[in-house]
């Protein structure tokens, strides 16, 4: 089967694989393989990362496609229940409307069977509200809703009954905190459980603004602040409505990750932003074509002139949307411009 993949000469093989490893990047559904006599191909969850990571470290490499053989792991379901995601110890369902509720609790108690360290099984019918809340059925194990989870190194205090997090969405922090540079000022608008933050603060010599409307995830997020006591910038977190930020700096950066809704806030986005600051817009579109259409427009309207410097997909949502960050750098900004 075809996957991502970086390919490293073998003498250099194995600091390469524990490289990728510790960054979370080496995708362990697929088995290495060698590349004729002298190289070995490793599958990677993001191969411009990893390719970022080994260029770092100095490791010469050659990234692309490559044809592995699966692993087979225990847990790895049947029939029409199949995906799923696993936040530290707790196993979350998406609710798919033409599965009956005793399948999605068949699963739970097989995942939960070959797998002695999850301890949960919840699954998430719909999310709702400003806040982003999900609703929730228990489906096996115990009731936590609660788990402690690591990106890259950061430690993460999530409860999945109070704040939206999602870890495929790890390799996007990565991502932001490695574009961000020591001086800047950043907003994180919807910061939730404070993820993109705590990655950009422990990264970089930075300011970072964190606001949410959604009270329960800011506690959160003061947890994971006093987990992670090493950070070489600072976070201040705070309640807000992002409509109405009580802020008058101009930032850097600012990150907009409410895929639904973030279009909404642009105005906010275009009153805060620096001339010459980045944004990271990320907006539920059908592609790529009109998710940058739809940013341009919302900021054109709101007196922001944006370069864009990258559009892709970053999550499947639906048969017919998916979720794409935009990244724009404003060019020119007019001040006290009516949106619309």
């Amino acid at each position: 089967m075809e996957s991502e993949a970086v390919i490293v000469d073998k003498r250099v093989a194995e600091r390469a694989r524990k490289l990728l490893l510790r960054h979370g990047l080496l995708d362990k559904s697929f088995k290495a393989a060698r590349v004729g006599d002298q190289r070995v191909a490793f599958p990677v969850v993001d191969s411009g990362l990893a390719s970022k990571i080994l260029e770092e470290e100095g490791i010469p490499f050659e990234a692309g496609k490559y044809q592995f053989t699966p692993i087979r792991k225990p847990g790895r379901l049947e029939g029409r229940v199949k995906s799923f995601k696993i936040i530290g110890d707790i196993v979350v369902f998406s609710r798919s409307g033409d599965v009956p509720l005793e399948e999605y609790v068949d699963s739970a108690v097989k995942l939960l069977g070959e797998n002695p360290r999850l301890r949960a099984a919840w699954l998430k019918v719909e999310t709702r509200g400003e806040e982003r809340l999900p609703k929730l059925i228990h489906l096996a194990g115990e009731r936590k809703t609660r788990a402690v989870v690591k990106e890259y190194g950061v430690r993460l205090v999530v409860d999945i009954s109070r704040a939206y997090y999602n870890p495929r969405l790890a390799g996007e922090h990565w991502r932001v905190a490695d574009l961000t540079r020591d001086g800047e000022l950043v907003l994180d608008m919807f910061t939730g459980v404070g993820a993109f933050a705590l990655h950009i603060a422990k990264r970089r010599k930075t300011i970072v603004a964190a606001s949410d409307i959604n009270y329960e995830a800011l506690r959160l997020a003061g947890e994971s602040l006093a987990l992670n006591r090493r950070l070489s910038g600072a976070v201040i977190l705070f309640n807000a409505d992002a409509r109405a930020l009580p802020l008058n700096a101009r930032f850097d950066r600012i990150i907009m990750n409410l895929p639904k809704d973030s279009l909404r806030f642009i105005p906010e986005a275009c009153r805060l932003i620096s001339t010459g600051g980045f944004i990271h817009i990320y907006t539920l579109q059908p592609g790529s074509r009109e998710a940058v259409e739809a940013v341009e427009s919302a900021l054109y309207s709101c007196g922001c002139t944006p370069i864009v410097e990258l559009s892709r997909k970053v999550l499947d949502y639906s048969p017919t949307k998916s979720i794409y960050v935009v990244d724009v750098m404003v060019k020119e900004r007019r001040e006290h411009r009516e949106c619309g």
